[in-house]
């Protein structure tokens, strides 16, 4: 994945990079976006095989339910 080209996509769509640090035990670039209420996390993986990809993880936060 290209983290750069990936934070300027959602910064199109009108997130902002809330947070950017690096995950040194893998050598892996992390970086949160943020748009309102919705954070998305997008991540290296060097270890990942190009051609497959999905969600790695998904979560919501609910209120007054």
């Amino acid at each position: 994945m290209d983290l750069d080209a990936t934070i300027a996509f959602y910064e199109m769509l009108g997130f902002r990079a809330a947070l950017q640090t690096v995950n040194e035990a893998a050598d892996e670039r992390v970086a949160f976006l943020k748009l309102g209420d919705v954070m998305v996390e997008a991540y290296e993986n060097k270890q990942g095989v190009l051609g497959q990809w999905g969600v790695g993880r998904c979560c919501t936060e609910c209120n007054g339910y």
